[in-house]
């Protein structure tokens, strides 16, 4: 079985994904990879110029749209520095979720279809965004985790089809959703291989977090 962590870096330590098969996506352009990464135990590093300053959902997207036919079993996405919202890491990146998909992450808050109340700075267009990715009726509200930090198998991922990703990819760029698209999408995710996902509270889990944050 093949798992590989995707992180997403702007400037965070990445050292610590020597541990395990990965790629790091490198906005912050800091980063000197080591030319033979698997041989050399050292840091298996992509530079990204486009988008430079986009948030972690579109570098999820670029790997899925650029290696959607060599996936491997099981992909993990994750921050730069992921433990902040994961504090059970290891154990989450040795599960394999029964469904190809489970979260990473330590709260699981419901928003409303303008991200509320934990995106306290401004509304963000999550009802639209749904409307326009998945062409049907947008919800009332939305669950996800904070963080947006998933794994995913190929399955699943190979469940909808490239032209679906692009499409996501490019909705980032236009200019009503542009702003903050980070922020929205981190709200739907969960949705992106069920849209019917029924919204409302996951079970918690012992040690997760309470109350409100910004995210």
């Amino acid at each position: 079985m093949r798992h590989r962590v995707v992180v997403a870096r702007w400037d965070e330590e990445v050292s610590w994904a020597r541990e395990y098969p990965h790629v790091i996506y490198d906005k912050g352009g800091d980063l000197t990879p080591s030319p033979f990464p698997e041989r050399e135990g050292g840091l298996n590093v992509v530079r990204i110029y486009e988008n430079p300053e986009g948030h972690e959902s579109h570098t999820y997207l670029h790997h899925i749209i650029s290696q959607y036919d060599a996936l491997d079993d099981w992909t993990t996405f994750a921050q730069g520095w992921p433990f902040d919202h994961a504090r059970n890491w290891k154990r989450e990146w040795d599960a394999e979720p029964a469904s190809g998909f489970g979260w990473v992450g330590d709260w699981m808050p419901t928003a409303d279809r303008f991200g509320q109340p934990q995106h306290v700075p401004n509304l963000l267009p999550v009802g639209e965004a749904y409307e326009m990715i998945f062409n049907r009726p947008a919800l009332e509200s939305y669950t996800f985790v904070a963080g947006a930090q998933f794994t995913a198998s190929r399955e699943l991922i190979r469940s909808r089809p490239r032209a679906f990703y692009e499409k996501v990819q490019a909705l980032g760029f236009t200019e009503e959703l542009e702003k903050d698209w980070g922020y929205t999408l981190e709200r739907l995710w969960g949705y992106m291989w069920d849209e019917d996902l029924t919204p409302g509270p996951f079970p918690k889990r012992e040690g997760e977090k309470q109350g409100a944050m910004n995210v």
